[in-house]
């Protein structure tokens, strides 16, 4: 069982050890993470959906013309929004895993900020893409279906992102294998630690989010990371993954895998 408390000292020594390099990580983090679920251009394209609709119901019938601009702003939208959604998929999540790994090393020794290009040599970057993208799919399938089974289910792949940073080759079933089973027991405990960052998020919000960027959120990233840890440690020791598949996250030398 891990200590909540213990695991932000350690968060806070870990990004405090490297400061201003943990707040741009982490602000790029926060970027990538509005991107992926579809942040801006999602919100482009609702609000020009909506745009159009009383557009549409303001125009009369035979008003071809506001019918003719009305669709070509929803073409607008929906080309944006797939832009969004393409990037999203094929750089902003590679960078965001790239990102955990940075924290996951800077735990140790202060991280570079070259690790943010971790995900995309070719030997890893095929299978991070498509096993994030198979996790955020069914993440937002189960949360279609009911608001708190899509919550359930993003603690149960948790880990899920912080496996590839630490192994970007293991097998897409075997990084929700891992993760699934490692979360048995600690979902309600890791959400527990989300919620007790809600005074802090509260103050970022109070402060325009100055606090948040130059405080909060690489604390929140350091302490996530150092959970992570325990719980890695928690599946080697019940057999749930082996040392192959999660070798360890700092550079060795003379192994490629790593570098």
């Amino acid at each position: 069982m891990w200590n909540r408390l213990q695991l932000k000292e350690q968060g806070k020594v870990d990004f405090k050890r490297n400061y201003w390099l943990c707040v741009l990580v982490s602000l790029i983090l926060s970027i990538c993470m509005v991107s992926s679920s579809g942040g801006s251009a999602g919100r482009y394209a609702q609000d020009h959906d909506t745009t159009i609709s009383s557009t549409t119901d303001a125009t009369t019938a035979g008003d071809a013309s506001s019918t003719i601009f009305a669709t070509a702003i929803l073409a607008v939208a929906s080309v944006v929004a797939l832009i969004g959604i393409i990037l999203s998929i094929f750089v902003f999540t590679p960078i965001y895993i790239g990102g955990r790994r940075f924290y996951l090393e800077n735990q140790f020794a202060p991280g570079q900020l070259n690790r943010l290009g971790y995900s995309f040599k070719e030997h890893r970057y095929g299978n991070v893409v498509l096993t994030m993208f198979l996790k955020n799919l069914f993440i937002t399938l189960w949360t279609l279906l009911l608001i708190v089974p899509g919550i359930v289910k993003g603690y149960s792949y948790w880990m899920m992102e912080y496996i590839l940073a630490e192994n970007p080759h293991l097998d897409q079933k075997r990084v929700f294998e891992i993760s699934r089973q490692t979360m048995n027991g600690q979902k309600w405990n890791t959400f527990v630690l989300d919620l007790s960052f809600i005074p802090w998020y509260i103050l970022s919000g109070i402060t325009c989010g100055i606090v948040g960027l130059f405080y909060v959120q690489p604390y929140i990233d350091a302490t996530r990371t150092r959970l992570y840890a325990v719980l890695r440690e928690n599946a080697l020791q019940r057999g749930i993954a082996t040392a192959e598949e999660l070798p360890g996250y700092f550079p060795q030398v003379g192994n490629t895998m790593y570098q």
